[in-house]
């Protein structure tokens, strides 16, 4: 575990308050996965020595999960779980499952980490992280500039707490936990080669895509969805979200960005698709870039960038990597949505 003060608290004679970086390690996981939190401290002098008086999360980032009492910590091959006491035999449940998960997607040659960190929180704390208490895991991480380099660190899952309770095992099926848990996994093989600039529709998409969300039925819905005339459809529109929708118009964004991935896939090929995904890590070395992230570092998504300068990113990934206009990419996808049935 690190500390970090910053370099001018606010300080009187017997009190100080400072912003603190609180850095550590878990054992078992991978050393290049440190979890970072700043935390607002508050100091008294106390016989000539100061003293931690209280503390609290930083805005923008969270206490420790270890800070919550009565945790149960479970091991198995590829999670360390924590999840409040007295859970022990749900969390055990739900965590085979996600080993099945990531079976499946370890023979898929995803670029799966060795072993994650996965925390089931209260169903309020997962609700303010997630935006919806409808969900069942959400994987996040932090990108920060170190040292002038893009670091992605802090990498977990996190479960709603709602699974373990009675009505919540009711209302979560085992296929609705399947495909999150897979979903969820595919963003954490993914983090590291993830930017903040890289299009929702296309994280979105490749999470969709490798869980197996893209079928036939689904496939028919995304064309109930186009043909009902469903607004925002489009890879240009969806490049400048800071994210997909919740609620009414979730689904078909998130049908048509695994479809988008899919289509990708077919017309590139895997490793054209790979060229696309990894393009977006090429604007690390942008200068006008890495000085917006020195002045917000960013937690999970693409906040800090107006829809213009996303937009304009994938445009520029596309004609790098896939030699292609993201306007004929569009037209390209559309066809071969309206296609499908035929083929």
């Amino acid at each position: 575990v690190t500390l970090r003060l910053a370099a001018d608290p606010e300080r009187t004679a017997a009190r100080a308050r400072g912003l603190v970086e609180l850095a550590f390690r878990l054992a078992g996981l991978p050393e290049d996965n440190p979890f970072v939190h700043h935390l607002m401290v508050d100091f008294a002098d106390h016989d000539g020595e100061w003293l931690v008086t209280s503390l609290a999360a930083a805005p923008g980032s969270s206490l420790p999960f270890w800070s919550e009492p009565g945790l149960e910590r479970l091991l198995t091959e590829h999670f360390i779980a924590y999840s409040r006491k007295g859970t022990s035999l749900q969390l055990l449940d739900i965590v085979q499952q996600a080993e099945i998960a990531y079976e499946h997607l370890r023979q898929l040659r995803l670029p799966l980490a060795p072993r994650y960190l996965v925390h089931a929180v209260p169903a309020r704390r997962f609700q303010e992280l997630a935006g919806t208490p409808q969900a069942i895991g959400l994987a996040m991480a932090r990108y920060a500039l170190v040292d002038g380099r893009m670091r992605v660190d802090s990498r977990a899952m996190f479960l709603n707490g709602a699974l373990f309770d009675e009505a919540g095992r009711w209302r979560f099926t085992y296929d609705a936990r399947d495909e999150t848990l897979r979903h969820e996994l595919v963003h954490l093989a993914f983090y590291d080669r993830t930017r903040p600039l890289t299009p929702q529709w296309l994280v979105e998409g490749v999470a969709e895509y490798f869980s197996g969300a893209v079928s036939p039925a689904a496939t028919q819905a995304l064309g109930r969805a186009l043909a009902g005339g469903a607004p925002g459809l489009s890879l240009a529109r969806l490049s400048g979200a800071r994210s997909l929708a919740h609620g009414g118009g979730a689904e078909a964004q998130y049908l048509f960005a695994g479809h988008a991935v899919a289509f990708l896939v077919e017309r590139f090929g895997m490793a054209g698709l790979v060229r696309f995904y990894d393009g977006f890590t090429a604007l690390d070395h942008d200068p006008a870039l890495s000085l917006r992230l020195e002045r917000r570092p960013l937690r999970g998504g693409p906040g800090a960038y107006d829809q213009t300068a996303r937009r304009q990113a994938t445009a520029e990934v596309a004609r790098e990597t896939l030699g292609v206009e993201l306007a004929a990419l569009d037209r390209e996808l559309g066809e071969w949505i309206r296609a499908a049935p035929l083929r």
